[in-house]
């Protein structure tokens, strides 16, 4: 998703960009629709301060990678039922099945959010990156 802003600070290889984006209001109260909102942006064009930047953000990357996680979360849970549906069988607890399913696929859900967390939290923040400085 491509946005155009100004920079307003420069710390390093950052540069903090103004966008203006539209409100969550559709304009019904007669106000302004925009709202300023300030983000983080990888400096590759070496923008100066007070320059007009287009800045370009990896949204559908960001998006992809919610749907996978949710994928994840999912498949963990439906593991969980089965495997308790057989742990049950093991112990003889056929009126149980329901409760060892259930039990099963919660447990399965928060290993599964722990070894997700564990695993994503090293990884590094995608930022936004500025594209070109526009005249």
């Amino acid at each position: 998703m491509k946005e155009t802003g100004v920079v307003v600070n420069l710390k390093g290889a950052l540069a903090t960009v103004k966008v203006t984006r539209p409100a969550a209001s559709n304009g019904c109260c007669h106000f302004d629709t925009t709202r300023d909102e300030f983000l983080d942006a990888y400096n590759t064009c070496n923008a100066a301060v007070n320059d007009r930047v287009s800045v370009e953000s990896a949204v559908q990357a960001e998006t992809k990678k919610t749907f996978v996680q949710f994928g994840i979360y999912i498949a963990g849970f439906v593991f969980g039922l089965v495997a308790g549906n057989y742990a049950a069988g093991l112990f003889n607890a056929e009126n149980m099945r329901e409760v060892f399913s259930v039990a099963a696929a919660l447990a399965a859900v928060v290993i599964t959010r722990l070894i997700y967390k564990r695993r994503s939290g090293t990884a590094v923040r995608k930022l936004p990156v500025i594209n070109y400085i526009e005249q």
